[in-house]
């Protein structure tokens, strides 16, 4: 009450500025919470042992526990007992007057060891106290005992029967065996920032098996034997390991800390969760414009693009109808895989986005090769290829390189095999097509094209497999690109003959 009568008081002194103010100020918008908790022990949990849950939810006004076993709290950070052996899964509803989220967990009560029954034959005794590790220790204090042992060992166990002063004592041995089933993993680091690889090294022992929960949310995400991943969103998250040999299961649980870091576009692996947007590998006709005339030809053949441009005045530019650029809204790259087989007139050749198939405004970025260097150049309506201030030496000469485009915030940054090399302000979209720019007299072979967008839908996924990398973009999966049949509308000449580079 000491509390609310301090508060009276400065209210009753106050209450001339809040009617002058209009009364309380109060939260204009409801915000959506956020669920989260961790908990301690997080190994080795016997039945009767307290479990400390430590809430860390956001912007949460109440909170609602449901601990599975049919105990329950409103408490912001309760410890609970878990009497019987199992999993438990855990729920915490954070909750606001408009909005809640829930985040669930599995607790394992003695899930190594077998129940163990120790039977009082006692007899005209009061009271009891039992030792049951040998260690001098009283553990318990009931006539009879249920327990587990979660380390393998020979152990003994004393029982003191008193009656008022008196009392005696008996001294057995047990052996608590091993399963034959041990998980055990190790982690390269305990602290790791948001896009930092992480790999988890199983030590475990007699498995067929195993299976990963990389987040702590009850699902097996992975199930190979070790594992490298990165997280997209900080946190604290419990990464168990479960080791499987017929019926003998055995489970090893650790605790990660991922911290924040601010997103750097200048960085060709930012820390985010891409989706695809369309992708093109040419295993198949369609989408692409192919035929023939006196001034280029286009054709896919042995999972490839082949575009040839035999007029020296001006560059052909090629796009599909099919998908466009992304909103102005988003963020993306646009990338592709090729090489120039040769190019005569040294315009370049490359990839644009955003086309305006009347004005040509676009983003472009192209390269070009007399054979023993290339070069690169890249911007938008505002700069002529080749500018100063908008070239780059290097690439792979007579080879594959990799040309990435990408929109991010308000600017355009430009990579050249995952480097970053410049960037140009992003004015919005001049227009919705993308595609390639054919320099005269040059001919360029594509492997493959591709638009990523970063996936900004809340925690889609929560971590993402190091390995699980498809042209430098994290997808498990890419769906087909769509088939139609394209048309020569779908092609175009420079309306003026484009600059060449100076060797």
């Amino acid at each position: 009450m000491k509390r609310l009568k301090s508060i009276s008081r400065i209210l009753f002194a106050s209450v001339a500025v809040f009617l002058l103010m209009g009364g309380f100020c109060e939260r204009d918008e409801d915000v959506e919470p956020v669920a989260c908790f961790t908990y301690e022990p997080v190994n080795d949990i016997m039945p009767g042992d307290a479990v400390s849950f430590t809430n860390c939810s956001t912007d949460a006004d109440s909170y609602k526990w449901d601990f599975d076993d049919g105990g329950e709290s409103v408490a912001a950070n309760p410890t609970h007992k878990f009497e019987e052996p199992g999993v438990y899964n855990v729920k915490l509803v954070a909750t606001t007057k408009t909005f809640n989220s829930e985040m669930v967990q599995e607790v394992t009560t003695a899930e190594v060891g077998e129940a163990i029954t120790f039977a009082n034959c006692s007899e005209n005794a009061d009271s009891y106290e039992w030792d049951t590790d040998g260690d001098g220790i009283t553990n318990f204090t009931d006539k009879d005992l249920y327990v587990y042992y979660s380390t393998a060992g020979t152990y003994n166990v004393k029982l003191t029967a008193i009656k008022g002063s008196d009392s005696k004592e008996v001294v057995n041995t047990i052996t608590i065996i091993a399963p034959s089933v041990t998980a055990c993993f190790n982690m390269s680091t305990t602290t790791a920032n948001v896009g930092e690889t992480v790999t988890f090294t199983n030590c475990s022992v007699g498995a067929t098996s195993y299976e990963w929960d990389a987040d702590g949310d009850g699902t097996t995400d992975y199930t190979t034997p070790d594992l490298s991943i990165y997280y997209l969103y900080a946190g604290t998250y419990n990464v168990k390991l479960t080791a499987r040999n017929g019926s003998e299961v055995d489970t090893d649980i650790q605790t990660i800390v991922i911290t924040t870091v601010a997103i750097d576009p200048t960085v060709y692996d930012m820390p985010v969760n891409w989706t695809n947007h369309y992708i093109n590998e040419f295993d198949a006709s369609g989408d692409w414009y192919e035929g023939s005339t006196s001034e280029y030809n286009a054709s896919i053949s042995g999972g490839v693009y082949n575009l040839t441009n035999y007029i020296t005045t001006n560059s052909w530019y090629f796009w599909i109808n099919v998908a466009a650029v992304p909103p102005i809204n988003e963020n993306y790259d646009v990338e592709v895989s090729y090489k120039i087989q040769y190019d005569n007139n040294y315009n370049g050749d490359g990839i644009f986005s955003c086309l305006n198939t009347t004005s040509f405004d676009d983003y472009f970025f192209k390269m070009a090769s007399n054979g023993s260097m290339n070069q690169s150049t890249w911007g938008n309506k505002n700069n002529n290829p080749w500018a100063d201030g908008y070239t780059y030496t290097g690439g792979n000469v007579n080879n594959y390189n990799k040309l990435t485009i990408r929109k991010y915030g308000t600017t355009v940054y430009f990579f050249l095999n995952e480097d970053h090399i410049g960037s140009v302000p992003f004015e919005g979209n001049y227009g919705e097509k993308f595609g390639f720019i054919v320099g005269g007299d040059s001919k360029m072979i594509i492997d493959w094209f591709s638009i990523w967008n970063v996936d900004t839908s809340k925690k889609s996924k929560v971590f993402v497999n190091a390995n699980d990398l498809m042209h430098g973009k994290n997808l498990t999966a890419i769906k087909p690109a769509k088939r139609t049949q394209a048309t020569q509308n779908q092609v175009k000449k420079s309306p003026t003959m484009e600059p060449s580079i100076k060797w």
